[in-house]
């Protein structure tokens, strides 16, 4: 489960946290868990992004859960089970465990919540020949548990309310040692769309883009300096939710 070398897949009593756990719970044998509800910010789950340049794409989310909340409270108890046994099956391995930890959440600046980030590569890169093989996806279901066809699959907006579904694996490099999130399905509750404008600006009177131009855009020639505009209109094995 270390340094990229695969290891066991722990469950809830592996880890010591059957039947104790009231708002995380175990999908399946290839030890992945599914969250309660959280508010998805910055969610690319529906195609993957080149996040670097470097043609790694991957798809990701940031899941956020109010501090101090029992939904916080028991994903960080569980991430952290995560990393003891993950650091502990290192050790027996002989393998160094970086003592540079890297937490498993932020703090939002403004409103203090907990932000956890989910990421999956989408690429599915054979271990010898390093070539790629395959893509993987996020499953997509809704409120009721039924699946979502991927040319159905929506944009999701800042503040859609979400369950993921997702594997969560100990790391250590050199550098710093951690419990990646791997998000594997995501089961839309409230979806908020995405439209494609900037979820940091409103629609305001300006300067509008249309197919035709740009309204209110001045004359080079020394014509109106200002036109008033029209205002324009208006991220294996199934689991079981």
């Amino acid at each position: 489960m270390a340094n990229g070398k695969r290891g066991s897949f722990p469950n809830l009593k592996d880890l010591g946290l059957d039947g104790q756990l009231k708002t995380v719970r175990g999908a399946g044998r290839d030890g992945s868990f599914i969250t309660l509800p959280g508010q998805l910010k910055y969610a690319f789950l529906t195609k993957a992004r080149d996040y670097k340049g470097d043609g790694n794409f991957a798809y990701s989310t940031q899941f956020i859960l109010p501090a101090g909340s029992v939904e916080q409270g028991e994903l960080t108890r569980l991430l952290e089970a995560i990393y003891k046994l993950g650091a502990a099956e290192a050790r027996a391995r002989k393998e160094k465990v970086s003592s540079t930890f890297k937490a498993f959440s932020q703090v939002d600046d403004e409103t203090g919540d907990q932000v956890y980030r989910f990421k999956l590569k989408r690429d599915i890169v054979d271990f010898g020949s390093k070539k790629v093989t395959g893509h993987r996806s996020v499953r997509f279901v809704d409120a009721k548990g039924a699946p979502i066809p991927a040319e159905k699959r929506p944009n999701i907006g800042t503040g859609t309310i979400a369950k993921l579904a997702f594997t969560p694996s100990f790391y250590s490099t050199p550098l710093m040692s951690g419990v990646s999130l791997k998000v594997t399905s995501v089961q839309i509750l409230n979806l908020v769309r995405y439209e494609g404008r900037s979820d940091h600006f409103e629609a305001a009177e300006g300067y509008v883009y249309s197919e035709e131009g740009y309204e209110g855009e001045t004359d080079a020639a020394g014509g109106e300096a200002f036109t008033r505009p029209s205002v324009g209109g208006s991220g294996s094995e199934e689991e079981s939710f």
